[in-house]
């Protein structure tokens, strides 16, 4: 797996090497390569992680000093890059002038944070809200709710999980392996006909760092 998800990320890299070396292309061009380039860059990110978590690898993470707000706003403005339609659908609001810090690998952060707004913008029609305050990152939606199903499967200790999951509560274990990998807490605070609202308490104890 490792072999088949890295060999054409390192195509796609070696050609976009390729295509700014000729010098041939125009500003706008250039434009349109670096955010190629930048999602290229994301996406090995996120395999590394993804395989480090499917194989519950003790290695130490990548950490960096994280603003969360930005993180936030970064990863709505990419999900606008890639779904148009769904973009005016996200609104963002937060409670702390967007100064929360977090100590964290920005991959794991990234993928938590684009896994919990697709997941909910996947599930309803309406608007999602994003929220940060100085302890939570909230997320709610005012879709039809989760299956009872995948709120037990998501409540279920690790060693309890079943080895296969549904396509519908895959995104939702990636954050919750992620905030296990972090140390941070998921829960889902509601979810019935008025939509879903789901918490992630997050450790700020080394953003001073």
């Amino acid at each position: 797996a490792s072999h088949e998800l890295r060999s054409p990320l390192a195509v796609i890299s070696g050609a976009l090497d390729v295509l700014e070396s000729r010098g041939e292309m125009s500003d706008r061009d250039y434009h349109t390569l670096a955010r190629i380039r930048r999602a290229s860059r994301d996406m090995t990110a996120d395999v590394n992680v993804l395989l480090k978590l499917a194989r519950g690898s003790a290695d130490e993470d990548t950490v960096a000093r994280l603003n969360l707000s930005e993180s936030v706003q970064d990863t709505i403005a990419d999900l606008a890059n890639a779904y148009p339609d769904q973009a005016p659908r996200v609104v963002y609001t937060t409670e702390t002038n967007n100064s929360v810090k977090v100590v964290a690998d920005p991959a794991l952060v990234r993928m938590l944070i684009r896994n919990l707004i697709q997941n909910a913008i996947q599930h309803t029609r309406s608007t999602v809200i994003v929220c940060i305050t100085r302890t939570d990152l909230w997320v709610s939606d005012s879709g039809h709710g989760l299956p009872g199903s995948v709120i037990d499967r998501l409540r279920e200790p690790p060693k309890d999980r079943p080895k296969v999951m549904q396509e519908t509560t895959f995104g939702l274990l990636i954050v919750q392996l992620v905030c296990e990998r972090l140390g941070w807490q998921m829960s889902v605070v509601r979810s019935d006909d008025r939509g879903t609202e789901i918490c992630v308490h997050f450790d700020q104890s080394g953003a001073a760092l």
